[in-house]
């Protein structure tokens, strides 16, 4: 707007917040990620996703201190190739791809379930779960390794979360734990403990799930590299939240002036293997 000029402002229309939000959706699923609700850094993660995957013409040199990942980087630039990204979110085989020296990864294990509450349960606000470790790692894959996937915890009913199950790339590259549910011992459970303990590569910071007991809710959930666990549930009374991002805890059940059945914690989000290639 240009009062002076007398311009006027943008109207904004409904055609105007819709064409913000498909410009955005755009970027994201071109990247190749089903946007989810309630999750916050989806374009991040897709800018990331292009960057990563797209021809540069930036030498990199002196940015990348470790010597046989900063020659296969010069390489694909020189050749003028596009390093290949290959992600599992569910348990498979990668194949090393023609020509490929180096690989990255991120392997992430699955994330912790939030605990439940019992039937009748007056003031009782069960942990939220432990989020999955995140490994970052180098190797010089061989022609095919195991991929496996952990799966989320499951959120019980009047039980303690389930914890997340271990990812790992086989031959001994990489293992990343799952988080551990949270507890439903009575007011004030504990929260689940983060992933950790797995082998290969660096450890990235995962965090653990909390209780809630003196803001009557249900503890929220630990989260990682990949984003934060699901929130604490404020509803009253009502079962916990899911962990949405893959190796996010589960929430945990909220069950203040709770009558009725007992409660389930929320399911935590299941692991992920994301492996970069270069020549």
């Amino acid at each position: 707007q240009n009062k002076a000029a007398g311009v006027a402002g943008t109207e904004l229309t409904a055609a105007w917040f819709n064409a913000v939000q498909e410009e955005i959706l755009a970027v994201i699923e071109g990247a190749g990620i089903v946007p989810l609700s309630g999750v916050w850094h989806q374009l991040r993660d897709a800018i990331g996703v292009m960057i990563a995957t797209a021809t540069s013409e930036v030498d990199l040199t002196g940015y990348v201190t470790d010597g046989g990942l900063t020659t296969a980087i010069a390489n694909f630039i020189t050749a003028g190739t596009v390093p290949g990204l290959q992600p599992f979110a569910a348990s498979g085989t990668y194949t090393r791809s023609a020509g490929v020296t180096v690989a990255v990864a991120y392997v992430v294990g699955g994330g912790g379930a939030g605990g439940g509450c019992p039937a009748g349960s007056n003031n009782v606000m069960a942990g939220g779960g432990g989020g999955g470790e995140v490994r970052l790692v180098r190797f010089a894959p061989s022609a095919t390794h195991a991929i496996t996937i952990g799966a989320g915890g499951t959120g019980v009913a009047n039980g303690n979360g389930g914890a997340g199950g271990s990812s790992s790339i086989g031959g001994g590259v990489c293992t990343a734990a799952g988080g551990s549910g949270g507890l439903s011992s009575g007011n004030g459970s504990t929260g689940g403990a983060a992933g950790t303990g797995g082998s290969g590569g660096t450890s990235l910071r995962a965090t653990r799930g909390t209780s809630n007991y003196g803001a009557m809710q249900g503890g929220a959930a630990g989260g990682n590299f990949f984003g934060p666990g699901a929130p604490a549930q404020h509803v009253a009374p009502a079962a916990g939240i899911d962990g949405e991002t893959h190796g996010a805890g589960g929430g945990g059940a909220n069950g203040n002036n709770n009558t009725g059945g007992a409660l389930a914690g929320g399911n935590g989000g299941g692991g992920l293997v994301l492996i970069w290639e270069f020549k």
